[in-house]
């Protein structure tokens, strides 16, 4: 078969679900079958069969949209009727549903229930979404939440808006620096309409690693002929070094009669919190179609960055629903200014779609390779004595390296570092995840323990520390093995090919005596393995065409770095992603 393919003959839904790929290398998808049953559909080849996976939750009342996020092989879920919000989670490496939780049943239904979700490192799940409406001088307010699960229960909700004579809904949120999560929405100050019949504003809150929310940050749309029709999704990325958050949107004309694409630019400032900066609209020229027939709710277009670049697919047409082909553009300048837009798809009806990144090709790995070039006195604050013998740790051959001198009680060495491992990675590859392994670690005069590494840090290709530290276990007498990182572990940075291959990447450790006994520290060898993904990278995408979920690709030819916010969830993102 070819692309695209059929995953399943049945109308799709709003929300942001796009397919995923496992680290054992299968495709999956997630879709509504019945009206109140999401289903996971697999495919070991997207251009082949898709076939559905085990015994799927049954949701309280019709399912009106879901969206989904990837964290390692976990798939995470919110669905929604317009009776209650529930979670799901899927299992990709054992193809079982496992989590099927109430998160709010709302006492006031909100008009346009949606809701979007984020999963932090810790495995905290954030979900925003409409939440309970309210009164104010006897009208009904539409209104947004937060809700925050944490080991295993659901905190319940809490208000991102500041309530008042205001509308607030289609509230989408996006992980992003230190594990603080973005959260965007869309506000409508008139009070002529209740319910609303458009989004006007967009505002923005941040919740952080402690579950505190930011103070509002505020973005006015200063064109009043456009207003906002639904957000699709957020992304969040690296920018060299400046956080980016772009919030795919959709604006509609009332003259003429289009509906353009539209962005919500943001940043985050120096404290991580989001500052929305920016809109972007699309001038239509009047010999073109407009945007596709998104609804007040939903926007019918999606988008990925990879490296530096915004890529999108979208359904063309204007508000009568003219010309709802698959469109396809690029921005190069972080979503202020777009390519002129070219047909993918020809001969379409495209209802919904989301789109991922990931490479298309089985994931590998290098193997443990051994280091080059070793270095005994890296430093690390407050150490007492450097190694010895350091080309030792260059092969496994029962010679060791050593710590210069004996470690007395709480005294610590300085870094014996890793590198120059002459990796040979395909350009264009997808980095996952870094694995390293010390091997035949001993504290030879001290049979009872106490030696630990204290720091144990990637060193990234600019020669700096990594930001994570990991420890080791006792050292003691009788040689061990220890091994950190592993295949959807990229130590909390952005990391790609080119960084890898670097001669100045690689690893390095301290130890330090946690006892009153004597003693060095020796190791036999230091390895690294780096897994990764070789090209081609794709674009993958679900899309409804006339009724019919498909799953289809576009090649994208770049090499890229890994954002470890997508392995996490997608962290849009990512996770892999």
């Amino acid at each position: 078969m070819a692309l695209p393919t059929t995953v399943l003959a049945a109308a799709g839904l709003g929300g942001h679900h796009p397919p995923y790929k496992s680290s054992g290398g299968a495709f999956y998808a997630v879709v509504r079958t019945d009206a109140d049953e999401l289903d996971v559909y697999k495919a070991t080849d997207p251009t082949d069969s898709w076939s559905v996976q085990g015994t799927n939750p049954v949701h309280a009342g019709t399912i009106l949209g879901f969206s989904t996020v990837q964290d390692g092989d976990v798939i995470h879920m919110v669905a929604w009727s317009s009776a209650a919000y529930e979670y799901y989670t899927f299992n990709m490496a054992t193809d079982a549903w496992v989590v099927d939780q109430a998160i709010e049943t709302p006492t006031n239904a909100p008009t346009f229930p949606w809701a979007s979700i984020a999963v932090r490192s810790d495995g905290d799940v954030v979900v925003v979404y409409a939440g309970d409406t309210d009164r104010n001088m006897g009208d009904t307010k539409e209104r947004v939440d937060v809700n925050v699960r944490t080991s295993g229960s659901w905190g319940g909700p809490v208000a991102l808006d500041a309530g008042g004579d205001v509308h607030y809904g289609n509230p989408n949120c996006v992980l992003g620096t230190n594990d603080f999560v973005h959260c965007v929405w869309q506000t409508q100050i008139s009070t002529a309409d209740d319910p609303p019949t458009g989004w006007v504003d967009g505002e923005g809150r941040t919740l952080n690693s402690s579950d505190t929310l930011s103070t509002v940050s505020t973005l006015s749309d200063a064109d009043s002929d456009l207003t906002m029709t639904g957000m699709a999704h957020a992304l969040s990325y690296d920018d060299a070094g400046t956080q980016r958050i772009i919030v795919m949107a959709v604006a509609f004309s009332f003259s003429p009669n289009k509906s353009p694409r539209k962005h919500v630019l943001a940043t985050e400032d120096g404290s991580d919190n989001i500052s929305l900066d920016s809109v972007d609209i699309e001038a239509l020229s009047d010999n073109r179609q407009g945007y596709g027939s998104s609804t007040l709710e939903n926007a019918i277009l999606s988008g990925i960055e990879l490296n530096g670049d915004l890529h999108q697919l979208y359904s063309g047409g204007d508000l009568r629903g003219e010309d709802q082909d698959l469109y396809y553009t690029k921005s190069t300048d972080d979503g202020a200014t777009w390519d002129t837009p070219t047909e993918e798809i020809d001969g379409i009806t495209v209802n919904y779609i989301s789109a991922n990144i990931y490479s298309n090709a089985a994931p590998t790995d290098t193997g443990w390779v051994f280091p080059g070039t070793m270095v005994g006195n890296r430093t690390i604050a407050g150490s007492d004595t450097d190694w010895s013998n350091v080309d030792n740790c260059k092969a496994d051959d029962s010679s060791e390296a050593e710590t210069t001198s004996a470690l007395g009680e709480n005294e610590s060495s300085s870094g014996l570092a890793a590198s120059n491992f002459n990796f040979s990675i395909p350009v264009g590859s997808f980095i996952t995840g870094i694995e390293i392994r010390f091997e035949d670690v001993s504290a030879p005069d001290h049979s009872g323990g106490g030696h630990i590494f204290t720091t144990i840090k990637l060193i990234l290709a600019d020669d700096s520390d990594g930001s994570v530290t990991e420890t080791s276990p006792s050292i003691v007498a009788t040689p061990q093995t220890f091994d950190f990182g592993g295949q959807l572990d990229l130590w909390s940075e952005l990391i790609g090919r080119d960084d890898v291959v670097n001669s100045n990447f690689g690893f390095f450790c301290g130890s330090t005596n946690n006892t009153t006994f004597v003693s060095k520290t020796q190791i036999d060898s230091m390895q690294m393995k780096v897994y990764y993904s070789p090209p081609p990278i794709v674009m993958a995408y679900v899309y409804d065409d006339g009724g019919v979920q498909k799953y289809n690709e576009k090649v994208l030819i770049a090499g890229v770095k890994m954002n470890p916010g997508f392995l996490l969830q997608h962290k849009i993102g990512a996770r892999y992603y």
